[in-house]
């Protein structure tokens, strides 16, 4: 709880200056790099006796060395990130811009369970539903469950519609238990 409640105003931080600048996509790209970075050499970015000023350096050379060109906002977001103690969170920062950065597009996120790969006309007619209810467009995070066996799972804004065969016959056998009762 801690963890998410830290990143996200990290994140709206972030993103607030991202929408100011109009680089929202770029500061993704280049979060995006950073957590990747941070992953593979946490052990030395996690080092509480390293000046945070040199964490940084080291972080932004292998940004600009994968062709990333680092402003001083972003530098500066990264600073305060690693002064604070708080690169741990890096990739729930990540992961809460993500879901900004959809809502700055006056979109809604939304998680999508389906049991296969679905196709075009799967996804415009689940999207046109969820719009129908939010009036806003969302954009699908698409999860695999073949437990499902057909139809699908949607979550969005806190509610969950559940289209799935699984459940159906879940809500069948529950009612057949019932009646034997």
């Amino acid at each position: 709880m801690k963890y998410s409640a830290l990143a996200s105003k990290y994140a709206r931080a972030l993103i607030n200056v991202a929408l100011e600048s109009k680089k929202v996509q770029e500061y993704k790209e280049m979060l995006v790099g950073a957590v990747t970075f941070y992953e593979h050499v946490r052990e030395y970015m996690d080092d509480p006796t390293l000046d945070p000023h040199r964490q940084v350096e080291k972080m932004v050379g292998a940004l600009k060395e994968i062709g990333f060109s680092v402003d001083k906002p972003f530098w500066n977001f990264l600073l305060v990130v690693f002064e604070k103690k708080r690169q741990k969170i890096l990739p729930h920062i990540l992961s809460y811009y993500s879901e900004m950065e959809i809502e700055s597009e006056m979109k809604i996120p939304a998680n999508l369970t389906v049991p296969y790969e679905p196709t075009e006309e799967e996804i415009v007619l689940l999207k046109q539903y969820v719009q129908h209810y939010t009036k806003q467009e969302p954009v699908f995070k698409i999860r695999i469950d073949e437990a499902l066996l057909a139809g699908a799972i949607v979550e969005f804004e806190g509610k969950m519609i559940d289209f799935s065969l699984q459940s159906r016959i879940q809500k069948m056998a529950r009612g057949a238990f019932q009646k034997e009762r």
